[in-house]
């Protein structure tokens, strides 16, 4: 079996929605999935707005319709957002490194124990994605068992997820068995980019999930298209651009 996650393109938070960029971002992505994953059967989609619209050309162009889950939508500390993370006006991906230092845990399985994280909606928020992951695999034939999945029905089927860097670092967690925060503070999924993970049946019947492409803008490349810096901050501190 197969993953496509992608990330909306650049966006407007408010209101959510993407920029005249996000939008030629989706339709670049667009044609190049259907030329390179023709074979992608089902997406599943993000209910916010900026992954609604960035779906839209995908689905046209594979003349298919998308099913849109709750447990996809991203969280985070801004107004109307149905769920929160810690207690700051910082999402959980953009600690300062010297804050993270002073909670190591963050990195390593005891993640939930430290009081912040404990104390706060996200070891929920956290159960709530994985557990909504674990049902969708379950229909293909992949049943979570503690750190692996019991097939029950071999398959070659190739999904894709459309929605947010927050949610797929918490999907790449659950899946690689580690901590989030692994992904939130180390790496960044470009806008439009994709991660592509497969499953490996070394014996039969036990599969686990293998990242192989992360964060892909292949697309973009080809385009000439310039990366959305979104989600990024300055490369060097006295560089102009977001701190």
């Amino acid at each position: 079996m197969r993953l496509l996650i992608i990330r909306h393109g650049e966006p407007i938070y408010n209101p959510d929605t993407l920029t005249e960029k996000g939008k030629k971002e989706a339709k670049i992505l667009a044609s190049f999935l259907k030329k390179n994953f023709p074979e992608i059967k089902d997406f599943y989609l993000s209910p916010l707005g900026r992954a609604q619209e960035t779906a839209k050309p995908i689905l046209e162009a594979f003349g298919k319709e998308g099913t849109t889950f709750p447990w996809l939508r991203e969280f985070g500390p801004f107004p109307g957002y149905v769920r929160v993370t810690i207690p700051s006006t910082y999402g959980c991906w953009d600690y300062l490194p010297e804050d993270l230092d002073t909670e190591k845990e963050l990195l390593t399985e005891n993640w939930r124990e430290v009081p912040r994280v404990k104390e706060s909606l996200i070891p929920a928020t956290y159960k709530e994605v994985c557990d909504g992951l674990d049902s969708l695999l379950e229909t293909y034939g992949y049943k979570r068992k503690s750190t692996y999945y019991e097939v029950t029905k071999q398959s070659h089927d190739t999904i894709c997820l459309v929605c947010h860097f927050g949610v797929e670092s918490v999907i790449l967690s659950h899946l690689m068995n580690c901590s989030p925060w692994v992904f939130l503070q180390g790496s960044i999924s470009d806008p439009t980019s994709f991660t592509y993970i497969i499953t490996e049946e070394r014996r039969k019947g036990i599969a686990s999930f293998r990242l192989q492409q992360f964060g892909d803008i292949s697309h973009l490349r080809e385009a000439g298209e310039e990366p959305s810096f979104s989600g990024r901050y300055v490369e060097c501190f006295d560089d102009e651009g977001r701190h």
